[in-house]
């Protein structure tokens, strides 16, 4: 998705497109932000000029040092996607998003959690969901307890084809790799901790013994011996 992200910035500096926000629609973009400065540069002025020129952004927050532009287009991040955005989500590529607007019927799982730690529940009618997240298979929706698999949609971010209604609920399997990693992670800081203490263990230690001073005493001069050359 990330990928996608920077085509659609890259289409609006080339100035190549009007609709950046229906590009920026599956990733769940609704508010650009565009900080100026005190002295704003040439770049920064170019930047607010092309996106004023778009036709699915709104500017909803203009001053001297700070301009927001808002979405219009922007797909909430869990949500329903109605007949004709479902259909377009089969497919891949800038066509598919700038053809025609993007438009979901409802949000999901709405709550203050992020995507991967949603614990509420939510009752839907049928259709196809829309995940604002890079697809992976490790994604897994249940209506009313039948495990639906997820598919590519729009190129890049993840969808499920529900057509029976029920109560939905999301959940990500993670890979067991992760817990082993964690335990990895943890047994390295245990390690750390260990050779930490026994070092302040150490220090202290040298700190307690006394440093004893050692005296040079110089020797004494030997007195000088004379021979008398008469009695040889």
């Amino acid at each position: 998705m990330n990928l996608a992200a920077q085509t659609a910035l890259k289409s609006l500096v080339a100035n190549d497109t009007i609709r950046v926000g229906r590009l920026i629609s599956p990733l769940a973009i609704r508010y650009l932000v565009v900080p100026l400065g005190e002295t704003p540069s040439k770049a920064a002025i170019n930047l607010v000029e092309s996106l004023s020129n778009q036709l699915d952004l709104r500017r909803t927050y203009y001053a001297s040092d700070l301009v927001i532009f808002e979405n219009v287009s922007w797909l909430p991040i869990i949500s329903v996607l109605d007949e004709e955005s479902s259909v377009a989500s089969e497919q891949a590529g800038d066509i598919a998003l700038t053809g025609q607007e993007l438009k979901s019927t409802m949000p999901l799982l709405v709550d203050q959690n992020s995507v991967a730690n949603k614990r509420v529940k939510s009752r839907f009618s049928g259709g196809t969901v829309h995940l604002a997240v890079p697809f992976d298979s490790r994604w897994q929706l249940f209506v009313d307890g039948a495990l639906l698999s997820p598919r590519v949609a729009f190129g890049s971010s993840t969808a499920f084809d529900a057509p029976i209604a029920g109560v939905v609920s999301l959940h990500y399997k993670t890979s067991p790799l992760r817990y082993l990693y964690l335990i990895l992670q943890t047994l390295a800081w245990l390690c750390l901790l260990m050779l930490a203490a026994n070092f302040s263990r150490f220090r202290r230690r040298i700190r307690q013994i006394d440093v004893k001073k050692i005296t040079l005493v110089p020797e004494s001069p030997r007195p000088e011996q004379k021979i008398d050359m008469a009695s040889r």
